[in-house]
């Protein structure tokens, strides 16, 4: 799904594979195929912070898996961006915006029409 992820200040990069048929996104075909990332939030030391993630630019909503604190985020552009606020009762909220200008995109081209790394 990902390789070489990293976060530095607000600047996330790495490579996005090109996924088809992932299922852990969505049950509509059309959300099936594209590129992924998955990323967890937590805010150590607070259990009763509230996370709220938004993919600013996208069409669909992050996938919160389970309550892990990760969630999964389909990509189809590097000038979307990954907003977050935390907050939690007595403290003041903190809101992050994360920008995707370094990441990479795999196109389907280049990794045919099957899970990337197999062969058509």
């Amino acid at each position: 799904m990902q390789d070489e992820i990293e976060i530095d200040q607000l600047n996330i990069s790495g490579n996005l594979r090109y996924l088809t048929d992932y299922t852990g996104f969505s049950d509509e075909v059309s959300e099936q195929g594209g590129n992924y990332l998955a990323l967890c939030f937590s805010v150590p030391g607070i259990p009763d912070a509230t996370i709220t993630v938004t993919l600013v630019g996208g069409e669909q909503e992050p996938v919160a898996v389970g309550t892990s604190g990760v969630f999964v985020f389909r990509i189809t552009s590097t000038d979307q961006s990954i907003a977050v606020r935390v907050s939690a009762p007595y403290r003041r909220a903190v809101n992050r915006t994360y920008n995707l200008m370094a990441v990479t995109l795999e196109h389907v081209a280049e990794c045919g029409t099957l899970h990337c790394g197999e062969t058509p």
